[in-house]
C-alpha cells in the first residue's frame, strides 16, 4: 500500500472514531468505554471497506456490520464482550502478522483474518475460536509440507498456499454469522453448525494437500476416470484419507467445548464434514472453471497462465475456487440438521 493510501485510511479511521464517539456521548457515561468502543468499531468498518470491488454490496455490508456494532457496543453497551471483541482484533492482528511474514497469508488475508478474529473470538470466545485456530494452523502447516514435496501441482491450483481475503471469508466468513446470530438468539445448535462448516473445509483442505503431497493416481467424482493430479474435483486414496483426518481432527476439538452427548455430537461434525468434503468435490468436478493454458497447454483453475488469459474448457467462470469452499462450508452446516435428527 502506497503512503497516500495509507494516510487515508489513518484519516478515514480517526473521522469514524470522532463520528461514532459523539454518536454514543448520549448513552454511555465512560470515556474509557467509548474511546475503546469507538476504536474497535473504526477499524473494523475501516478495514472492511476495502475487501469488495462492487459498491452496492460494500455498502450494504458496511452498513449492516455498522448497525450490529453500534447496537451492541453503543446502544447496549456490553463492557465485558467489548474487551472479548478488541482482545480478538488484537489476537488476529497478531497471528495474521505472523502468518503474513511467513507467507501463510496475503495482506488482505491478514486484514480479513483479523476481523473473524474479532468476531469469532470476540462474541463466542475459545469455544468458537478453536476450531478455526486448529483448522488454519494445520492446514497452514500442511501446505507448506505439501510444496516442499510436490511443487509441480501448483500450476493447477487457482491460488497457492499464501491464502487471500476471499480464501479467509469463503472458509471463515460463514462462521462469523453464525457467531453473531448466536449472540443473539443464543442456542447450541449455531455452535454445531458452525462446527460442521469448518469440519468441511478442513476435510476438503486436508484431503488436496495430503491428496497431492506425493504423486499418486487420481480419478474425477463425477465418472471415476483416471484425471491429472490436481484437477478440480478429482479424489484419491490418500486425500479421502486426509479428508476423514481433517474432519475427526475438528470433530474432536468441537466437542471438547460441549458437556453433554458427547458422542452423538462427534458423530454429527464428523459426518457433516466428510459430506462437505463431498459436496466441495461434487461442484468442483461439476461446475468450477477449468482452463487451458493457451502457451503450455497446461489444465489449471487459473484464469490467467504464463501471463496470457487461458481458455474455459469447462465449467463456469465465476464458479471458481472461493465459491466452491463457501458452499461446502455450507453444506456441511445443513448436513449437520439433518445428521442431528439421525443421531440425537
Amino acid at each position: 500500500m502506497r503512503n497516500k493510501d495509507k494516510y487515508i485510511k489513518l484519516l478515514q479511521f480517526l473521522l469514524l472514531s470522532v463520528i461514532i464517539a459523539a454518536a454514543g456521548l448520549p448513552y454511555i457515561n465512560s470515556t474509557p468505554y467509548l474511546i475503546q468502543a469507538s476504536f474497535s468499531i473504526s477499524f473494523v468498518l475501516t478495514i472492511t471497506g476495502t475487501f469488495f470491488s462492487i459498491k452496492l454490496i460494500r455498502y450494504i455490508f458496511l452498513t449492516v456490520t455498522a448497525l450490529v456494532l453500534l447496537f451492541i457496543f453503543i446502544i447496549n453497551e456490553v463492557p465485558h464482550q467489548l474487551n472479548y471483541f478488541s482482545a480478538g482484533l488484537m489476537l488476529g492482528m497478531i497471528i495474521a502478522i505472523l502468518s503474513f511474514k511467513m507467507k501463510l497469508l496475503s495482506a488482505g488475508g491478514a486484514a480479513a483474518a483479523t476481523l473473524l478474529a474479532g468476531f469469532i473470538f470476540g462474541f463466542g470466545g475459545w469455544k468458537w475460536t478453536t476450531p478455526i485456530l486448529v483448522f488454519f494452523l494445520l492446514s497452514s502447516f500442511l501446505s507448506k509440507v505439501r510444496s516442499s514435496r510436490n511443487r509441480e501441482v501448483d500450476i493447477h491450483f487457482e491460488k497457492t498456499g499464501t491464502r487471500d481475503h476471499l480464501q479467509v471469508f469463503s472458509n471463515g466468513g460463514l462462521g462469523a454469522i453464525l457467531v453473531i446470530i448466536n449472540y443473539f438468539f443464543q442456542s447450541e445448535i449455531y455452535f454445531i453448525l458452525y462446527a460442521a462448516a469448518v469440519a468441511s473445509v478442513c476435510a476438503d483442505t486436508w484431503g488436496t494437500e495430503i491428496g497431492t503431497m506425493y504423486r499418486t493416481r487420481t480419478y474425477n467424482i463425477l465418472n471415476f476416470k483416471e484425471v491429472e493430479q490436481g484437477t478440480s474435483g478429482a479424489i484419491s486414496l490418500p486425500g479421502t484419507a486426509g479428508s476423514v483426518a481433517g474432519a475427526l481432527s475438528i470433530a474432536f476439538v468441537s466437542v471438547l467445548w460441549i458437556s453433554f452427548n458427547f458422542i452423538p455430537y462427534f458423530l454429527v461434525i464428523f459426518f457433516s464434514g466428510i459430506a462437505g468434503s463431498f459436496i466441495d468435490s461434487l461442484t468442483g468436478a461439476a461446475f468450477q472453471g477449468n482452463y487451458k493454458c493457451k502457451v503450455c497447454g497446461t489444465q489449471t483453475e487459473r484464469i490467467v497462465h504464463c501471463s496470457e488469459p487461458a481458455v474455459l474448457i469447462k465449467g463456469y467462470k465465476h464458479f471458481n475456487n472461493d465459491l466452491v469452499n463457501f458452499l461446502a462450508a455450507v453444506s456441511g452446516g445443513i448436513f449437520s440438521i439433518i445428521f442431528l435428527y439421525i443421531f440425537l
